[in-house]
């Protein structure tokens, strides 16, 4: 009872403080800078010559100083909000994984057009065709139709969406994107249930091994 009172006690008083550091931490920020700014305006009036009419320097050192602060605080709070952009800068010139180097380098490039949720969806899709090839070298007829269209001809769809996205307007360049997209996903739905239906023939040796030694012994 005890324990469940103080924890009842030190939730509330901990989200007070956290409430009060972030409603203070503005308030500090500027009591520091104007109390910097104040020292130097009291360096500046002891330590210049200065005469009669020269009253106002300390001033304008104290409102210098303030600013100057102020600025730079600004732009460290700019880096921090443009830290998101820059990482999406260096993951669309990131190198796409080896697996994906068949789609040629066209690919790299749809990939940097695309929203970071179209993205994902463009990797998932040839991940699917990419299992399925696995398989397909082993175990799919050499005169398949499917591996050919995603090794042969769904490079050339990538190839001309990028060609084509370069000199296209905003709304096209989307357009070019969300036809290639579904080309790629509908092969990698049909890539996906081909592969699934090899691994289960692949699988039937596993399989009886497997019931074999499950059965109990006579």
């Amino acid at each position: 009872m005890r324990q469940l009172l103080m924890f009842l006690v030190l939730v509330p008083l901990g989200l007070l403080a956290l409430a009060l550091v972030g409603v203070l931490a503005p308030i500090l920020r500027w009591a520091f800078r104007l109390t910097l700014a104040g020292v130097a305006a009291l360096v500046a009036a002891l330590a210049l010559p200065l005469g009669e009419g020269e009253g106002w320097v300390p001033l304008a050192v104290f409102a210098g100083t303030l600013l100057l602060l102020s600025a730079r605080s600004g732009r460290r709070r700019r880096r921090r909000v443009q830290t998101p952009a820059a990482a999406r800068t260096i993951e669309n010139a990131a190198p796409p994984p080896p697996e994906q180097a068949a789609l040629g380098p066209a690919w790299r490039e749809l990939r940097a057009l695309a929203d970071w949720r179209s993205r994902r969806r463009l990797d998932a899709a040839w991940d699917a065709c990419a299992r399925y090839l696995q398989v397909a070298e082993a175990q799919e007829d050499p005169s398949a139709q499917l591996p050919i269209k995603i090794r042969k001809h769904l490079p050339a769809i990538v190839e001309d969406c990028v060609r084509h996205g370069r000199t296209a307007t905003p709304d096209e360049r989307r357009a070019l994107l969300a036809d290639t997209l579904g080309t790629l996903e509908s092969l990698a739905g049909r890539a996906e249930a081909r592969r699934r239906e090899l691994a289960h023939f692949a699988q039937g040796e596993f399989r009886a091994r497997q019931a074999h030694l499950n059965r109990p012994e006579d």
